[in-house]
Formats: structure tokens, C-alpha cells, sequence
């Protein structure tokens, strides 16, 4: 109960005194469970992201068979509303390369980003020329425009993946 009521006091801190002030009158106990907690955090809402990815990927793969069996079996007998399966397994499909480019993207930011952090940790501050700041720069540069890229690649997969749902149950709905 105390830690809780700690990290609160924290967040209450923040909003309302002097942050900096505050974190002078804490516990050293807390804040170094504070930091031990920062990387278990950070864990936590990787593999988050990693479980919608597949998510995403599995249900448009789904969607995508429902899709294709659909127009397999059901083409002659409903050819005038068949051309909404059809878009709908379009979608499925566009969310299925989207989130797979976000993958490559995602990796290529995180490349950049990772050789920007190198190369700040190999400068030493006295010693930082500028090519190297240019370097760090270009590197910061493109990390996030990869980062970015990767941001719209998952949405554009996530809305895909809806809107095929909605397509696909409303030609159910509609027909069944």
C-alpha cells in the first residue's frame, strides 16, 4: 500500500508542485524501484505491440479465407452482391502487406536508431566534432522517418482489417 500510494503522490506532485523538489524529499528505495520497474515496463508494451501485429495478420488471414471460400462457393448465386466479398478480401489483403512493410520500417527504425545511440555513446562529450553531431543528426533523422512510416503502415493495417470485417459481415448479414 505504501508504494502505491508513493507513486501516486508522485504523479500528484507533478501537476500540482515542483517535480524536481519533490523527487529530492523521496526515498532512494523508491526510486530505484522506479528504475528497476522502467524495463519491465517497457517489455510489457513491446510485447503488445508484438501480439497485435499478430493478431492483425491471423484474423486478415482468417478474413481472407472466409473471403475466398465465399466467392467460391456463392458466385453464381449472388453475382450482383459478390463484388463486396471481393473488396473485402482486398482489405484483408492490404492489412496483411501494410503490417508486413510496418515490420520492415519498424526494423529500419530501430536500425538507425540504434546506430544513432552508438554513436552517441562512443563520442566522448569534449571530443564531439562536427561530422560527427551531422552523423548523428542524419542517423536521428532517419530513424524517424522510418518511425513515422511505421506509425502509418499500422494504421492503414489496422483500418484495413475493419473495414474488410465490416464488408464481410455486412454481405452475411445481408444475405443470410
Amino acid at each position: 500500500m505504501q508504494s502505491t500510494t508513493t507513486y501516486a503522490s508522485v504523479i500528484l506532485c507533478y501537476y500540482f508542485y515542483n517535480f524536481d523538489a519533490y523527487l529530492i524529499s523521496m526515498d532512494y528505495k523508491d526510486i530505484e524501484s522506479a528504475k528497476e520497474r522502467m524495463p519491465l515496463s517497457w517489455q510489457g508494451w513491446f510485447y503488445s505491440i508484438q501480439r497485435v501485429d499478430l493478431l492483425i495478420v491471423s484474423i486478415s488471414g482468417a478474413g481472407l479465407y472466409v473471403c475466398l471460400e465465399t466467392l467460391r462457393f456463392f458466385n453464381d448465386a449472388f453475382p450482383e452482391l459478390i463484388g463486396s466479398v471481393k473488396f473485402a478480401g482486398l482489405f484483408f489483403v492490404l492489412s496483411i502487406v501494410s503490417n508486413l512493410l510496418s515490420q520492415f520500417t519498424g526494423k529500419s527504425a530501430n536500425d538507425f536508431d540504434y546506430r544513432m545511440c552508438k554513436a552517441i555513446v562512443s563520442q566522448k562529450k569534449d571530443e564531439l566534432r562536427d561530422d560527427d553531431c551531422a552523423k548523428i543528426a542524419v542517423l536521428d533523422h532517419k530513424a524517424e522517418v522510418f518511425t513515422s512510416w511505421t506509425n502509418r503502415l499500422n494504421l492503414i493495417s489496422l483500418l484495413s482489417l475493419f473495414a474488410g470485417l465490416i464488408m464481410t459481415m455486412i454481405f452475411f448479414w445481408i444475405n443470410f
